[in-house]
């Protein structure tokens, strides 16, 4: 009958449908897992010497790099990142270890964010240092401009460098909740990680060698 080819297709259907569900959850499961995975390395991390960090976020940085991470915007988007500097640690800036993501992870990286709606430049770089460290930006400026394609990724910046002080620091630098990065450390600019461990936008800004944190203190 005509019916017959009609309920053919939406059992068909059906058991597509099953058999996305079960893939659907499989990879869950195993998403999970891999985050679990990560999660233990970062905690690791921070327990150890510095050198010992990098090591061990070199490893982190290459195994999230096997990983998928959804859809990444097409648009070119505009990131404003803020290199702390402070009179107490001459030369450097503060970095954190991305451990509250979905990408990048296992990298070292300055406050950033991306730039909302409306909002200054400035304003961004006050609002991002807050969020990741809690600690407040004064006088912030810019330093430098950088253009990140990581094709591979599917992500096109154009990253706002400004420089700024902050003032107050407490004995031990806590990232608030709502922070992506932890372990928050002074790394001196002619001292840091290797390039494999920077976020990319760091890392190129790295690459130019223009910048001269001692002439911004």
């Amino acid at each position: 009958s005509a019916a017959d080819p009609l309920r053919h297709y939406m059992l068909l259907c059906a058991e597509l449908k099953r058999e996305v569900a079960e893939k659907d959850k499989k990879l869950q499961a195993l998403e999970k897992c891999s985050d679990s995975i990560v999660d233990n390395v970062t905690r690791l991390v921070k327990t150890l010497p510095r050198e010992k960090q990098q090591q061990l976020a070199s490893s982190l940085a290459s195994f999230v790099q096997l990983r998928s991470y959804g859809r990444a915007s097409q648009e070119p988007r505009v990131r404003v990142e803020v290199l702390l500097i402070n009179r107490e640690h001459p030369g450097c800036t503060l970095l954190g270890l991305r451990t509250r993501c979905s990408w990048a992870r296992g990298l070292y990286m300055a406050p950033g964010d991306f730039l909302h709606f409306g909002e200054s430049w400035e304003a961004a770089a006050v609002r991002a240092t807050r969020q990741e460290t809690g600690l407040s930006l004064v006088e912030p400026c810019v330093c430098s401009v950088v253009e990140t394609v990581e094709a591979s990724q599917g992500h096109h910046w154009v990253n706002i460098f400004m420089a700024g002080k902050v003032v107050e620091l407490g004995a031990e630098l806590t990232a608030p909740k709502e922070a992506v990065c932890t372990g928050w450390q002074w790394f001196a600019w002619d001292a840091l990680p290797g390039e494999e461990l920077l976020f990319w936008s760091l890392r190129d800004l790295r690459r130019q060698n223009l910048l001269d944190l001692f002439a911004l203190q």
